[in-house]
């Protein structure tokens, strides 16, 4: 059975897709949204962290206040080697919410996504569980085939995570000429440019002794590094890395007995002064064990098909931005699609032509690719350092761990440079001082890199 044709149609229901629903809502826009799983409120990943630059888009949407009220902050960041001795303790990120308007938010990645879920309030155009089986795209439009019938659209985005059926089925599909060598080395196959050199245990742990809400703790060591954030009530979201035996990019299975004996191997190690890690798995309410995967696809887009979020670009969660860099690029997708449908307007056209719609593509792709590889990398030097590997990230670990508060601070601040917004969506007061206090933040950033580069 066919259905009605919409502007946009998306695969996935996690943070990426319901944000670009709601982008959708917020900017007029007709879609359906495709969610293999019953509901789009469950998820297995465990803390979530959103920073100033995620959250002043989340605040143009309406979200960010509900997020202030069920998330916590941080205050302290501590790191401790493996012997127990403090390395460093640090107030910066505490700071933020006074400097820029939003602080270093962490809450459970599955009360985020309920957020967005009940936020959304065209829920006719979620389609749950509604698996996608193939995607044909032509001249004109392409076309979504589900179980429930075919579904037509200008464009649909790949929102469906690092296993992105969007990715493995345009290629299937039979694309146009141009894009029929490419896609073979590019998108449709991103476990070419993806690699797991590392495996992360994560759980979430219930409120434990020793260990304070806003409380961001970590303990650097050769075998298995420790990661962790207390967010409000003191609940826990930690994550365990460890170098994997072998680099590949077909990754491995792990089963709940390989994440506690991941977590065994570091019960003794103290994570803060009154706390082991053993405590804190004591309390464990999940935990599983993955390999982690990293990398961007080289290309993300054909003329009416395009990814977002991890089906873009896959980043080791010890730098806390996949999220933030998730909902960044679908509002820059957005900002882009709102300029291709205005000039289709101006030229009379009903919808958005073909060659609007891969210009508008291709300068999504330009902005925001070389801002996730820059991420990618950055999130894989923690993860290093984190796992004190030799070298650059052993050397740059300790040139952070002597840093002033100020100059930590404007490290932070970097990842916000030239951070989007909602262009067509009105700024709230405090997202418009948040973009004066990033300003002014940047130019200090600047002043600090510059005292770190002349040591």
């Amino acid at each position: 059975m066919a259905h009605e044709h919409y502007e946009i149609a998306i695969i996935g229901g996690g943070i990426a897709g319901l944000t670009l629903a709601l982008l959708c809502e917020r900017l007029g826009f007709s879609y359906i949204l495709f969610e293999k799983r019953d509901s789009l409120e469950g998820d297995n990943g465990a803390g979530i962290g959103l920073q100033a630059n995620a959250l002043r888009i989340l605040d143009q949407l309406g979200v960010a206040e509900k997020v202030d009220a069920e998330a916590g902050t941080l205050a302290e960041t501590y790191r401790y080697d493996e012997d127990g001795n403090q390395i460093m303790r640090n107030s910066a990120l505490g700071t933020s919410r006074k400097r820029v308007g939003y602080g270093f938010t962490i809450m459970e990645r599955a009360a985020f996504r309920r957020i967005l879920w009940e936020s959304i309030t065209r829920r006719e155009c979620i389609m749950a569980p509604c698996l996608v089986t193939s995607v044909e795209e032509n001249e004109d439009e392409v076309i979504v085939r589900t179980a429930r019938g075919s579904y037509r659209a200008d464009l649909v985005v790949g929102a469906d995570g690092v296993n992105s059926t969007l990715r493995r089925l345009v290629d299937a599909s039979k694309p146009m000429a141009e894009y029929e060598q490419t896609n073979k080395e590019s998108i449709y196959q991103l476990k070419t440019d993806m690699s797991s050199p590392f495996t992360c245990t994560y759980g979430m742990s219930s409120a434990t002794p020793g260990i304070l809400p806003g409380d961001h703790f970590g303990t650097h060591r050769p075998n298995g590094g420790v990661l962790a954030f207390a967010g409000k009530a003191g609940t826990i979201f930690w994550f365990l890395f460890e170098n994997q035996a072998a680099n590949t990019q077909l990754p491995p299975r792990y089963s709940a007995s390989d994440a506690d004996k991941a977590c065994q191997l570091l019960a003794d190690i103290r994570v803060m002064p009154e706390a082991t890690f053993g405590d804190v798995d004591k309390n464990a309410i999940f935990k599983f064990k993955i390999p982690l995967q990293e990398g961007v696809a080289p290309i993300w887009h054909t003329h009416r098909s395009v990814l977002v979020g991890d089906a873009a670009c896959k980043i080791s969660p010890a730098s806390g931005m996949g999220a933030c860099q998730a909902i960044e690029m679908c509002a820059v997708l957005m900002n882009e699609l709102v300029r291709a449908r205005r000039e289709a307007l101006s030229r009379r056209e009903g919808r958005i032509s073909r060659q609007l719609m891969r210009s508008a593509l291709e300068k999504y792709h330009g902005i925001r690719r070389p801002v996730a590889v820059s991420m990618v990398a950055k999130a894989h030097l923690i993860t290093q350092i984190c796992l004190c590997t030799p070298g650059m990230p052993t050397a740059f670990g300790e040139q952070m761990r002597q840093l002033s508060e100020e100059s930590f601070f404007s490290l932070a601040v970097e990842n916000w440079k030239d951070s989007p917004t909602v262009e067509d969506l009105e700024l709230t007061p405090r997202g418009r001082l948040c973009s004066e206090a990033i300003a002014k933040e940047m130019t200090q950033a600047v002043r600090e890199r510059n005292k770190i580069q002349t040591k």
